[in-house]
């Protein structure tokens, strides 16, 4: 019951996590609005009309900030010849670089930036000549620093009345003075609703980072997590942020080229529903297939979007983050003491002494308490959750595993006990790691590789040495170990290994490195067909090979394979749940399809099996028969030529 209950304040937590930010880039904008002839604000404000909500503004480096002809960078001696400087009352310096311009909110903005970045930078307003902002960097130092955030690209996104994402960069050294001045830069920004970061570090990390998190916490805005591109500090930083963070999903731009607007779609609805992406950044197709209506296509391709998300009851706006809630410790003590009582049922099915789980209870329960009050809460879940992971799948599979086989109905018993024990499991998972943290990813479920591999490393063994023919489990393992190894066992061995190998990396959150086109068709496939896409690993390879199992029974060895299979598919089943980002509904209605539409591809398989039997028995009798009528033949032939003689 507490887990359920536990369970019941994340679904809560989560029905108020549902506004989704629609943000474009800045500069897309820009060249939209150049392609159409038109001005970027009344671009905005037509987008607007489309969902989008924000705009997301990259700190132009300092060369880019040139390039755009905000101002210009001069040597000390190009300055020097400069006709206006006669009048300058300033020294020339040979080390510096003088950035010269004429608009005086670029001036401003410069000097702050060069005061926050390189603090023995100076600025100086000429009589009758432009400002000049003099720092001492070298030339490739104008490709790393920062020169803040134009203001037209402010004024714009004000004007059209959409909020404001300023994407920051870092900078070398760092100082808390410097963090001030960028946080008295960021709070002046109109419609500020969450504020990213340009490169792999966060400013300050590692030593700063709770500067930076004091200087940003009265922003009231949350720091935004750009999910595949790892940021050193991001975490860190929203654990200590009053606001917290939210993920940030998008397309890299060279990565644009590989999707059509409808699967630019799919994938940022796949974002925001099943994982908690509450900034989705959509880039524009400016590619030659969309070249005869630019606006149409693009306008089509955001409104897709934002119908979408709404059609699936998320709204449009500011993101804002979960507040802050812990299960408290004494619930976690009480449903980790339910995964020892799992423990100990599974050391009863997998007994190899004659110690009871009786006898193991009071120790069992007495090490766990002792545990549980001497760590931190968290981390107390957090083992818990992994043990809980590990034992139900193995108890799944040892309770419901015959050697003798089963009728179809029987089989489909067993296979629903197993799938029940599994998710209680899961719902323990669920309970013990229901922070919000582990929403929005500032926390994740420890172990996954160990969760997957463990029950096998368990279970696995067990069948394979598990006592008979009054022989026990280690008189069966010498006994193994005496055989000689042939050529043949050592290269199933090693298919072995190379299955397993692919097993454990394609395990986690980020494992597309070993996923096929093919398989990312059927990803696609299924989730239009499904709403939600099942696990390849439950419904087509655990499912309904562990149905063929139990209809069979796992007579000896050669099973071993179905078994594993089998217990893989359990071990997906609870491990949907440690996505812990993606809704519960997104996680149970997963494993809801994956256990139906394995169902019926296992009886399938039992048919197929069944039908193959019974021809091979078929065969085999026909081929009795005709050695019998041939042995009578024979019989007869040699019978006849006797008489013969005898006549």
């Amino acid at each position: 019951m507490p887990a359920f209950w536990l369970a019941g304040q994340r679904v809560g937590a989560e029905r108020d996590f549902r506004q989704v930010e629609m943000a474009v880039v800045c500069e897309d904008v820009a060249l939209l609005a150049g392609l159409l002839d038109r001005e970027p604000a009344a671009v905005l404000e037509d987008l607007r009309e489309q969902g989008v909500t924000a705009v997301l503004l990259r700190e132009p480096t300092l060369n880019q900030a040139a390039l755009a002809g905000e101002f210009t960078v001069l040597s000390a001696a190009e300055l020097g010849d400069e006709p206006w400087f006669a009048g300058a009352d300033f020294e020339l310096l040979s080390d510096h670089l003088y950035l010269v311009t004429r608009d005086e909110r670029v001036f401003e903005r410069l000097g702050r930036q060069m005061e926050m970045k390189v603090p023995s930078s100076r600025s100086y307003a000429t009589a009758d000549g432009p400002f000049v902002v003099a720092a001492p960097i070298p030339g490739l130092y104008l490709d790393v620093l920062g020169a803040g955030f134009p203001a037209h690209g402010l004024e714009q996104a004000a004007a059209a009345g959409l909020n404001v994402i300023p994407q920051v960069r870092t900078w070398p050294g760092v100082t808390p003075a410097g963090l001030a001045l960028l946080a008295e830069t960021l709070v002046e920004m109109p419609g500020l609703s969450a504020v990213a970061f340009n490169d792999p570090t966060l400013p300050g990390y590692p030593g700063l980072v709770h500067v930076l998190a004091r200087e940003l916490g009265p922003l009231g805005v949350p720091v935004a997590d750009v999910e595949f591109f790892p940021q050193a500090g991001v975490n860190q930083l929203g654990r200590t942020m009053p606001a917290r963070q939210v993920m940030l999903h998008a397309i890299p731009a060279h990565e644009m080229a590989r999707y059509t607007p409808a699967q630019a779609a799919d994938r940022f609805v796949l974002a925001a529903v099943e994982r908690n992406a509450r900034v989705l950044l959509a880039r524009f197709f400016f590619d030659a297939y969309h070249a005869g209506d630019v606006w149409a296509a693009n306008t089509a391709y955001l409104k897709d979007i934002t119908s979408r998300l709404e059609a699936a009851g998320l709204t449009l706006g500011a993101p804002k983050a979960p507040v802050p809630w812990q299960p408290p410790r004494v619930l976690v003590v009480l449903i980790g003491l339910g995964v020892v009582a799992g423990g100990l049922l599974l050391w009863e099915r997998l007994r190899t002494s004659r110690l009871p789980g009786p006898a193991l209870a009071l120790p069992a329960a007495a090490a766990w308490l002792a545990a549980a009050f001497a760590m931190e809460a968290g981390a107390a879940a957090k083992v818990a959750a992994l043990a809980g992971v590990i034992i139900f799948p193995s108890l799944a599979l040892v309770s419901v595993v015959r050697e003798e086989g089963a009728s179809v109905g029987a089989s489909l018993v067993r296979f629903l006990q197993a799938a029940a024990i599994s998710l209680v499991g899961a719902v323990y998972m669920v309970g013990l790691l229901s922070d919000t943290g582990f929403m929005i990813k500032l926390d994740q479920f420890a172990g996954v590789k160990l969760a997957h591999a463990a029950p096998l490393l368990l279970v696995i063994p067990y069948l394979a040495f598990r006592p008979r023919d009054g022989a026990g489990w280690l008189d069966r393992f010498r006994d193994f170990l005496d055989r000689p190894v042939l050529v043949k066992y050592a290269a199933v061995a090693a298919v072995v290994a190379a299955a397993g190998a692919v097993y454990l990396l394609r395990t986690g959150n980020e494992p597309a490195m070993l996923v096929s086109s093919l398989e990312l068709k059927l990803r696609s496939a299924l989730d239009q067909l499904l709403a939600v896409r099942p696990r390849t690993k439950e419904f087509l390879l655990g499912h309904p090979w562990l149905l063929l199992l139990l209809f069979t029974g796992c007579r000896d060895a050669r099973f071993l394979p179905l078994a594993a299979l089998g217990l893989i598919g359990q071990i997906s089943l609870v491990n949907t749940f440690a996505h812990l980002h993606t809704p519960l509904f997104v996680s149970a209605f997963r494993a809801f399809n994956g256990l139906w539409l394995g169902v019926a591809l296992g009886l399938a398989l039992i048919a197929a099996w069944y039908l193959g039997k019974r021809m091979l028995e078929a065969g085999s009798r026909r081929s009795e028969a005709g050695s019998r009528r041939s042995e009578a033949g024979g019989e007869e032939g040699a019978g006849g030529g006797q008489s013969g003689v005898e006549r």
